[in-house]
């Protein structure tokens, strides 16, 4: 199963999430996009291709973290996605 942890890199506070795929991901706080309380994603392994991915910042309401990508759409299952 996956497992998430919290590294410390460059200042940001990371969060590591997978997806169904066991492909992992590093989440980050995007400051483009903060004031709409969205996160950045950004594919580990990946970084030179610029493939982001943004999902909603999650509040009491949402039980379900949805993540959009700029190729494709994919649903997160349950993970510790909290700020």
């Amino acid at each position: 199963m996956c497992s998430s942890v919290t590294p410390h890199i460059f200042g940001f506070t990371y969060k590591m999430v997978c997806f169904s795929s066991e492909t992992w991901v590093f989440l980050y706080d995007c400051f483009i996009l903060a004031r709409y309380n969205f996160y950045c994603i950004r594919y580990s392994g990946q970084l030179t291709h610029n493939l982001f991915v943004f999902t909603k910042k999650r509040d009491k309401k949402m039980k379900t973290s949805f993540v959009y990508d700029l190729c494709d759409e994919a649903i997160l299952e349950e993970t510790t996605m909290n700020p």
